[in-house]
């Protein structure tokens, strides 16, 4: 205030400079009061030189249209009684606005970046829990989730003593009581008690998906049974229509070969296409993934969603992409979102990215991968994904033609004994939740891993 008074009546050629210097004595005061770092201090000055000047606007207006209309004299009293009414209902009732924000604004971070395209849907809690329990047998005992990020700087060992001292010694109690013991008897149900329906899996992914894009007019939901496609392509780009097509008999052919016995497990298919590569990249950043910054899409089961760019000519190749990532989408959904083993994982990614491929595209010398294929069969994917390049494309190569074998090879080899091979492992790893297990279970013994290892060699070594 101190400063307005002394530069009062001052040339206008001075008037920003004095502007841009207010503005940062208002900084530098919110800087030294306040425990903020530097951009969340100029993100609340903004926030307050913007509802100061349209507070002091405001007054200025109604007090210069009473001084106009001769209502008024021109005096100190007057101006004051307008400062005094207009600046305090104006702080009063953003006070009132803001009320409820207040413990978001004491943890808001605040990047530097423009407003991201949308990456991800943004989900309400309830649809939250019930992704959470998305393969959660009927009869099952209540369970509760709590959900609780860190703002930046947090520590998360300090949390969790907040959280386990503070929150929970609160609601422990409250919360026992909404829990029936397994000894105690059930319930008798009230007389004409009508449950509510809950929502389906695949529509609360379909309202979340579009959802995600509410606001961004750029962008376009294509939605069906099966999947639903969300893009900022052009409108005449017949990518889309091509894509549609291609998941609806891709997921058959998903379904037809590993069959899950989890219901629900064909649930949505969510694709999200962005026509800018930067938006794509932005995309693994906010979902921490490292080391697939070449990529043109991929699969995330934390957001339940394929994620790709359609590079500039080449909807063919990017096509081929997406039946391998799709693949991983159907396989998280068929096996209740389990990891799987790498070796069904990419092997029948591999098989569906191009099923008209029938030779490894390099040299290959069988017995050496047949010493190999045991080992390989017991991966998990930090061992898979490990190595040079060449060696994980041998690997990948490798958990190809083990696809290839049992959808081509087996079936042929007499009585069968690889037909419950995927079966047997998707039961066991649903049972068990162990991926190695699950391998193990499913090829038997070892003396049937021999024999599968020697039928796969012989049948390579034939075509």
């Amino acid at each position: 205030g101190s400063f307005m008074l002394w530069t009062d009546g001052v040339n206008v050629k001075f008037y920003l400079p004095c502007v841009l210097f207010e503005m940062f004595l208002v900084w530098l005061s919110l800087f030294l009061c306040c425990r903020m770092d530097w951009k969340r201090t100029t993100y609340f000055c903004i926030r307050t030189m913007m509802l100061g000047e349209f507070a002091a606007s405001l007054e200025w207006q109604l007090f210069y249209y009473f001084l106009s209309r001769g209502k008024l004299e021109w005096t100190i009293g007057w101006n004051l009684l307008f400062l005094a009414v207009i600046h305090g209902a104006v702080f009063s009732l953003m006070y009132l606005l803001e009320r409820r924000f207040r413990e978001g604004n004491a943890v808001m971070r605040i990047t530097g970046k423009e407003l991201p395209a949308p990456m991800f849907a943004d989900y309400e809690m309830a649809e939250i829990i019930h992704k959470a329990c998305a393969f959660r047998p009927e009869d099952a005992k209540a369970c509760y989730l709590a959900v609780w990020e860190l703002a930046h700087g947090d520590s998360i060992d300090s949390a969790v003593d907040v959280f386990e001292t503070d929150f929970l010694a609160k609601w422990k109690d409250r919360l026992r009581e909404g829990v029936r013991s397994e000894l105690d008897p059930p319930p008798a149900p009230p007389r004409r008690a009508r449950r509510r329906p809950h929502l389906a899996e695949r529509e609360l992914m379909l309202a979340a998906a579009r959802h995600s894009v509410t606001n961004y007019p750029n962008w376009h939901v294509t939605a069906a049974r099966e999947f639903v496609v969300l893009d900022d392509l052009p409108r005449d780009n017949p990518f889309v229509t091509t894509l549609t097509n291609e998941l609806t008999a891709m997921r058959a052919k998903y379904a037809a070969a590993i069959p899950s016995p989890v219901s629900g497990s064909n649930v949505l298919a969510v694709a999200r296409i962005f026509k800018d590569r930067d938006e794509y990249a932005l995309s693994l950043d906010d979902n921490d993934i490292d080391g697939m910054e070449w990529s043109a899409a991929y699969w995330s089961p934390r957001r339940r969603e394929l994620v790709a760019y359609l590079p500039m000519g080449g909807g063919r190749e990017l096509l081929k992409t997406f039946r391998h990532e799709a693949f991983h989408q159907y396989l998280s959904y068929a096996c209740s979102m389990i990891e799987t083993s790498p070796w069904l994982n990419e092997g029948y990614a591999e098989y569906f990215e191009d099923e008209n491929a029938s030779d490894w595209g390099m040299e290959v010398d069988l017995e050496q991968l047949a010493e190999l294929l045991p080992a390989l069969l017991g991966m998990d994917y930090v061992q898979f994904y490990s190595g040079s390049t060449a060696e994980r494309t041998l690997k990948y190569r490798m958990a190809w033609s083990i696809a290839y074998f049992l959808e081509k090879g087996a079936p042929k080899v007499r009585f069968e004994p690889f037909k419950d091979v995927k079966k047997t492992y998707v039961e066991s790893l649903l049972r068990h939740q162990d991926p190695r297990r699950a391998t193990s279970e499913a090829f038997g013994s070892e003396e049937n891993l021999k024999k599968f290892v020697s039928e796969w060699k012989k049948f390579w070594a034939t075509l």
